[in-house]
């Protein structure tokens, strides 16, 4: 609750509220806590919630840190998939996320991990090379179901006992061997636990263009606002600091303009 209120005030000094939100990395101190922190997160969205990736940290220093990505263009330019019901294609929601937040040609899928879609139960327990690729064969079903097929990088996410992020990183090379530039663009990131106790999760950007990785850093590129807020400590979270951070997504380009990361700053 201390963390929302945190995020909200920073959120309304840009004149945007929840709604305007597209994406939101959840770190949290402790798994176990996965789900009564859902409880708290599910009551600040409504039936189209941010896309999400969720994973512990050991070194977190605080219950729960957010990086958030917010919008701030015309709601009418946010679309989400949000699927709740029990399908064969890919995983419904194991919490208050969308599987995809689509902003103009660019789409920013939730975390996905080694779920059975019809069971919602981890597949391969302790196997993080079938974990990686069904991961990202739930990845590629999102894609394609937002029109969004071409990744332009990936954050994946490991947590196995042997940490074999050799292991990982190799069969993500095999996945994505048609698009060898995509795999330059991934990063492997070892972390104690996963929900679910997954092996591996695999979160991605998407673009409806396959060539449409830019990057810039000049000076007068055109970028948004950043702002970072520090909550001291409360009577909810004796002393604890919780922080917030924002992500503002400054502009989206017209179709035939690419769609360069320098339209984001942290």
């Amino acid at each position: 609750q201390a963390l929302f209120s945190s995020l909200e005030e920073q959120l309304e000094t840009l004149g945007v509220t929840f709604a305007s939100l597209i994406y939101i990395h959840l770190f949290i101190s402790d798994m176990t806590q996965f789900g009564s922190i859902n409880e708290v997160y599910k009551t600040k969205f409504g039936i189209n919630p941010p896309s999400r990736c969720c994973v512990q940290l050991d070194s977190l220093g605080c219950p729960a840190r957010f990086d958030c990505l917010a919008f701030l263009g015309p709601p009418s330019e946010r679309h989400v998939l949000h699927v709740q019901s029990i399908s064969r294609w890919a995983p419904s929601n194991i919490g208050p996320y969308s599987q995809a937040t689509r902003v103009g040609p660019v789409a920013f899928l939730a975390g996905q991990i080694a779920l059975d879609p019809a069971s919602l139960q981890i597949k391969h327990p302790n196997d993080p090379i079938a974990q990686t690729r069904l991961s990202w064969q739930h990845v590629h079903s999102v894609a394609q179901a937002v029109q969004r097929p071409h990744f332009m990088s990936a954050f994946i996410y490991c947590a196995s006992p042997n940490r074999p992020r050799d292991i990982i990183s190799a069969e993500t090379q095999s996945v994505l061997h048609d698009s060898p530039a995509i795999f330059d663009a991934c990063l492997f990131i070892e972390v104690p636990v996963l929900p679910r106790k997954a092996l591996v999760e695999v979160q991605a950007i998407a673009h409806e263009h396959s060539t449409a990785l830019t990057i810039s850093k000049g000076e007068n590129s055109e970028v948004g606002l950043a702002v970072s807020a520090t909550l001291s400590s409360s009577e909810a979270l004796p002393a604890v600091t919780t922080a917030a951070s924002v992500f503002v997504a400054a502009r989206v380009p017209p179709p035939n303009e690419p769609f360069g990361l320098e339209s984001f700053v942290h």
